[in-house]
C-alpha cells in the first residue's frame, strides 16, 4: 500500500497582482497500489511538495514563493466504477505571507518570554480642590459639582503580551474588570484592574496554531475604590434650637439610624429645604452662618471584584 507520484507536473501556471506578489499553481498525478488507498494516503506522498518548499521544478525556481497548506484531491482518469488508483493533487505556492506557517524550522513563539510595555490612559474626574488642597467653593460657602469641576486625568497603564496554545477565553472573562487581591508590582490591593483583554490567533511552523492575547492593566496608586462624601436632602430626626448663635440642630433621641422611617427632609435654621453634608450618621454638619460646613464623611465604594491575577501566568515584578 503505497503512492507514488508519476513524472512531473501535469499542469502549472502563474499569476501576480498589482502588490507584486507571485501565486502559482500546480498539479502532480499520483499512483496508489491498493483500491482501498484514498486521499489521506495520496496527500502524505513522498515526493509531492510540503507545506513550506519553495517553488523548485526542473529549472523553474522562485525561492520566495512557498506551498500553502491548501490542496485539492481527486480520482485522475478514472472510468466509469473503476477502482481509484490514480489522482490528481492540486496545490498553490505564493510570495504572499501566509502567517508564521512558512518552514517548521521556526522557533517555537511559546517559548518567547511574555513581553511588557506601558503608557497613560486618560481619563475624567471631579475635584472641587485646587492645587494647594484647598477646597474651592461659591460665595455662598458651597462646593461646586459636575461638568464644571470635572478634569482631566491619567494614570499609568501596562499591557503584557502572552503567548499561549491555549487561549482561555472563559477563564479570562472571569478577570476582567476585577482588581488585584494581593500586593502586585510593588502595590497594595485594589490598585491594579485588568481593564481590557484583546488576542489573535497566529500560526506556525507547519500550521500550528497558537494565541497572542494582551492584558491591559490599569494602575490607580490610590485605590479604585470610591469615597463619596456623605450628604443628603434627608437628615435623622431632630429640629434646630435657635436660641445660641449661631443655631445648634438638636438630633432626637429615640431617632434610629438604621431605621428609614426616622429620617425627615433637611431644612436649614431659615427653614429653607436643602441638601447638607452628614456627619456618617445621618445627622447634619451645617453650621448656619458660620464659616461654613466641615469636610463631609466619606462613604466607602468599592464596585470591583478582587482576583489573584498571578494565576494569569503574568510577571510577579514589572522591572
Amino acid at each position: 500500500m503505497t503512492a507514488s507520484v508519476l513524472g512531473g507536473p501535469l499542469s502549472w501556471s502563474a499569476s501576480r497582482d498589482k502588490e507584486g506578489h507571485r501565486t502559482y499553481n500546480i498539479a502532480h498525478q499520483v499512483k496508489t497500489t491498493d483500491q482501498n488507498d484514498g486521499p489521506a494516503k495520496v496527500l502524505n506522498c513522498l515526493g509531492l511538495p510540503q507545506v513550506g518548499d519553495s517553488w523548485n521544478f526542473g529549472t523553474d525556481f522562485d525561492e520566495w514563493a512557498f506551498c500553502y497548506p491548501e490542496a485539492q484531491i481527486k480520482p485522475y482518469q478514472q472510468k466509469g466504477s473503476d477502482p481509484h488508483r490514480f489522482w490528481k493533487v492540486e496545490q498553490v505556492f505564493s510570495t504572499r505571507p501566509l502567517e508564521r506557517c512558512q518552514d517548521d524550522n521556526i522557533e517555537d513563539p511559546l517559548l518567547i518570554p511574555d513581553r511588557i510595555s506601558g503608557s497613560f490612559s486618560k481619563y475624567t474626574e471631579e475635584s472641587s480642590k485646587d492645587r494647594n488642597g484647598e477646597t474651592i467653593k461659591s460665595s455662598s460657602h458651597e462646593i461646586f459639582t459636575g461638568p464644571l469641576v470635572e478634569w482631566d486625568a491619567s494614570r499609568p497603564s501596562v499591557v503584557i503580551e502572552q503567548n499561549r496554545a491555549d487561549l482561555e477565553l472563559s477563564t479570562l472573562a472571569e478577570f476582567i474588570d476585577k482588581v488585584n487581591d494581593a500586593k502586585l508590582w510593588g502595590l497594595d490591593a485594589r490598585k491594579v484592574k485588568l481593564s481590557n483583554i484583546s488576542w489573535d490567533r497566529k500560526w506556525y511552523g507547519t500550521c500550528s496554531v497558537y494565541y497572542t492575547r494582551r492584558l491591559e492593566f490599569d494602575i490607580n496608586f490610590e485605590t479604585f475604590d470610591r469615597y463619596i462624601p456623605d450628604q443628603g436632602s434627608k437628615v435623622l430626626k431632630g429640629a434646630w434650637n435657635k436660641v445660641p448663635t449661631p443655631p445648634v440642630w438638636v438630633p432626637d433621641a429615640s431617632a434610629d439610624k438604621n431605621d428609614p422611617t426616622h429620617f425627615i427632609r433637611f431644612t436649614d435654621a431659615k427653614d429653607n429645604v436643602t441638601r447638607t453634608l452628614l456627619d456618617g450618621a445621618g445627622n447634619p454638619l451645617t453650621q448656619g452662618t458660620g464659616t461654613g460646613p466641615p469636610e463631609p464623611e466619606k462613604i466607602t465604594f468599592e464596585k470591583y471584584e478582587e482576583d489573584n491575577f498571578l494565576t494569569l501566568g503574568i510577571p510577579i515584578v514589572l522591572t
